[in-house]
C-alpha cells in the first residue's frame, strides 16, 4: 500500500527552513511530501536536505497542450500577478504572450503529473501569481484540495485556509453570532494578548539552519541549463528572470536609504489615521470595488471629512513596501494631512481618533487598540457592530460620522479578536522556525485533510 502524498507547490528559498522541517514531520506521520519547484537553487536546497527524490520532475512530460487554456482564463490569472501589471503598457502584450505559451505547457505537464503522483493535498502560498492560480486550477479541476498559505495577522501566526486568503478565505461572510460562539474565557491568554496588543511572544525552540549548497556548486547547478540542458530547456518559455528582481531591491534599499525620516513629526490632538496599503496589491486589484489607488482614497477622505466638518486632521502613513519604490509626490497635498513614512505604528493607532482602512490587517490591529474601523474594500472583517464599511464613496461620511459617535460591541470585539488569534489562525512563524510552530502547522495540516 502506498502512502498518501501532499504537494509543496512552487516556495522560494526563503520559505525552505519552516516547509522542510514541515515536510519531515509530515512525513514522520505518513504523508509523503512532494515538492514542485521551478528554480534550480531550490531543488538543490531539497537535495541536500534529504528530498532529492521527493521532486516532481516537471521537465519529463512538458509538452505543449493541444488544447490550451481560454484566453479570457489567463488573462484572470495574470490580472493579479505584479509582474503583469506592474509592467509598462508596452511590454504587457509581450508578456501576456509569454504566459500564455507557458499556460500550454504547464497545465499539460500538471495534469500528467497529478495522474502518475495523484496528492492529497496541495500545499500553495498566497496564489495570487500567475503560476499558482494555474495550479489552484488544476486541482480545483481534479477534485484536489488546497490549502492556502498566508501571513498571519498578527506576530508569529499563519493564515491556513481551505478556500483562499483574506477576503477570499473561509473566515469571510461570518455573522456577529459565528464569532461569539467561543468565548474570551475559555482561552487563558487572551487578556495577555490585549495587554501586549497582539504581540505575544514566540513559542517553541528554534529549529537548526538547513544545509545549504557551496557557494561555487550552486553557481554550477545555477549554469547547468545553458549547457547540458540547452535543448530541453529551449521548449519551455522563461517567464521571469530573478536576477533582474534582485537588482531591483538592491536599487529600493539605496533609495530608501536616503529619504528623510519622519519619526521626529508631532502628531495632532485629534486625527482620522489613513494607513495606505500597497499600491499594485491584491487586496487593491481583486478587492477593492471602487478604491482603486491610494490618492484616489485620500482624495474621498478628505472629501468626507469636509462634509461632516470635522476639526480632525488626516494623518498617512505609506506602506513600508512603497517607500521608495512608488511615488506619491503627485497626490495632492494638503495642511491637514499629515504625511509619515518610519512612524511607530502602534503609537499611531494609540492616539488615532479612528482608521479609515480597504482592508488592511492594520484594521484588525485597530481593534486591539479599540479604535473605530472603517473598511472601504471587502476584508474578512467586515462584520456588522464590529466594522462600518462603505460600499461606495457616497457612504463614506455616513460610516466615518457612525464610527466616530458609536461605540464598538466590547463583547463582539473580544470574542472576534479571541477565535481569529487562537481557533482560526496557526501559531508559527516561517520567518522564525520553531519546533512547537511546525507541530502546530502539521496539526492544522492534517484536521484539513481528515
Amino acid at each position: 500500500m502506498t502512502k498518501e502524498r501532499c504537494w509543496l507547490f512552487n516556495l522560494t528559498g526563503n520559505f525552505l527552513p519552516f516547509f522542510i522541517p514541515l515536510a519531515r514531520r509530515l512525513d514522520e506521520l505518513g504523508l509523503e511530501p512532494w515538492w514542485f519547484n521551478f528554480w534550480t537553487h531550490e531543488r538543490l536546497v531539497l537535495s541536500l536536505n534529504g528530498f532529492s527524490h521527493r521532486q516532481l520532475d516537471w521537465k519529463r512530460g512538458w509538452v505543449q497542450n493541444s488544447a490550451p487554456p481560454p484566453e479570457a482564463r489567463v488573462d484572470q490569472w495574470l490580472s493579479t500577478d505584479p509582474i503583469y501589471f506592474c509592467a509598462p503598457p508596452k511590454k504587457r502584450q509581450k508578456i501576456r504572450h509569454k504566459y500564455l505559451l507557458f499556460a500550454s505547457f504547464f497545465l499539460s505537464t500538471t495534469r500528467h503529473l497529478i495522474k502518475e503522483y495523484p496528492p492529497q493535498a496541495v500545499l500553495v502560498w498566497n496564489a495570487y501569481k500567475f503560476k499558482e492560480r494555474a495550479m489552484v486550477y488544476v486541482c480545483r479541476e481534479s477534485g484536489i484540495p488546497v490549502f492556502f498559505f498566508e501571513n498571519g495577522f498578527f506576530p508569529h501566526t499563519l493564515q491556513i485556509d481551505p478556500e483562499g486568503i483574506n477576503a477570499g478565505s473561509s473566515l469571510a461572510g461570518r455573522l456577529p453570532e459565528d464569532w461569539m460562539r467561543h468565548p474570551p474565557e475559555s482561552e487563558p491568554r487572551f487578556y495577555e494578548f490585549l495587554k501586549k496588543k497582539g504581540k505575544l511572544p514566540l513559542i517553541g525552540a528554534r529549529l537548526p539552519p538547513l544545509k545549504t549548497p557551496h557557494p561555487v556548486k550552486r553557481l554550477c547547478r545555477g549554469m547547468k541549463p545553458l549547457f547540458s540542458e540547452r535543448r530541453l530547456y529551449s521548449r519551455i518559455p522563461r517567464t521571469s528572470n530573478p536576477f533582474f528582481f534582485y537588482l531591483e531591491q538592491l536599487r529600493l534599499k539605496r533609495k530608501r536609504a536616503s529619504l528623510k525620516s519622519t519619526r521626529r513629526i508631532e502628531l495632532p490632538e485629534h486625527f482620522v489615521f489613513l494607513p495606505f496599503q500597497v499600491h499594485d496589491d491584491t487586496q487593491i486589484i481583486a478587492h477593492s470595488p471602487w478604491v482603486k489607488t491610494m490618492g484616489q482614497m485620500l482624495k474621498s477622505v478628505m472629501k468626507a471629512t469636509d462634509v461632516l466638518g470635522l476639526p480632525r486632521k488626516i494623518v498617512v502613513k505609506e506602506h513600508p513596501v512603497d517607500v521608495g519604490r512608488y511615488d506619491y509626490g503627485t497626490v495632492e497635498r494638503s495642511r491637514d494631512v499629515v504625511w509619515l513614512r518610519d512612524y511607530a505604528l502602534g503609537v499611531i493607532l494609540k492616539r488615532a481618533d479612528c482608521v479609515i482602512t480597504v482592508n488592511s490587517s492594520v484594521g484588525i490591529e485597530a481593534l486591539v487598540y479599540g479604535k473605530p474601523v472603517v473598511t472601504l474594500g471587502e476584508a474578512f472583517y467586515n462584520v456588522k457592530r464590529l466594522v462600518h464599511t462603505a460600499l461606495c464613496e457616497a457612504d463614506l461620511a455616513p460610516a466615518l460620522s457612525a464610527a466616530l459617535n458609536q461605540s464598538i460591541d466590547p463583547a463582539l470585539r473580544e470574542a472576534f479578536l479571541c477565535q481569529l488569534r487562537f481557533r482560526e489562525l496557526v501559531e508559527a512563524s516561517w520567518r522564525q522556525p520553531t519546533d512547537e510552530g511546525v507541530a502546530n502547522t502539521v496539526r492544522r495540516i492534517l484536521s484539513l485533510i481528515g
